[in-house]
């Protein structure tokens, strides 16, 4: 999976030095948050990070925004250089990063997220109390991977801010047995799963 590290350096080497390395903050990044209906988002935040392109150069936030009732925003006060914006809102899953050069027009458009719950039993149908668990979401393209420990004395999980899409779940027991389920997830759905673990 690209990290933000990496796709700022892919960036900066395709567009090499940019004019941004002037120190006036007098630029700017307007855009629209909406979802993927095309409905504006209120109240989204939209952070600015730089940074340099070696991988030992962290990513900073510089300037922090929130959208208005119609979805646009205005970031002011920056550099005119290349910038990766990030969007987040509650019910929502945070926009992947994306680069922007300052006095440009953006489109933020953001997935509602889904819920995914179920349980996990061993292969006498007993709960699995401790397990590490690993989805993998397929996205138009886009791939994310995420771990979660669980304990739960009845086997059960719940992740929220699920992508759409193809998703594959894995859960682990400290034993090193394991199961796997694959699920197609809606938009504002609930999916409930049952992972049955075993040698």
């Amino acid at each position: 999976m690209m990290t933000c590290y990496d796709l700022w350096s892919r960036v900066l080497a395709s567009v090499g030095t940019l004019a941004g390395n002037g120190l006036v903050l007098d630029h700017s990044i307007s855009g629209t948050v909406v979802g993927r209906d095309g409905t504006p988002v209120t109240a989204a935040m939209i952070t600015a990070f730089e940074g340099g392109a070696g991988a030992d150069e962290i990513l900073v936030p510089v300037r922090t925004t929130y959208s208005r009732n119609d979805g646009t925003f205005t970031i002011d006060g920056l550099r005119r250089r290349a910038y990766v914006l990030q969007a987040s809102h509650p019910g929502f899953v945070d926009i992947d990063f994306l680069v922007v050069v300052a006095d440009s027009h953006v489109r933020l458009e953001l997935e509602t997220a889904a819920t995914v719950a179920g349980r996990v039993l061993d292969d006498r149908g007993e709960p699995v109390a401790d397990y590490v668990l690993r989805l993998c979401e397929r996205t138009r393209g886009r791939t994310r991977i995420r771990s979660f420990k669980i304990h739960n004395q009845r086997g059960q999980f719940e992740v929220q801010d699920v992508r759409a899409g193809e998703l594959d779940i894995e859960a682990k027991a400290p034993s090193g047995e394991s199961g796997a389920a694959g699920i197609r997830v809606a938009q504002r759905t609930r999916a409930d799963v049952t992972i049955r673990v075993g040698r």
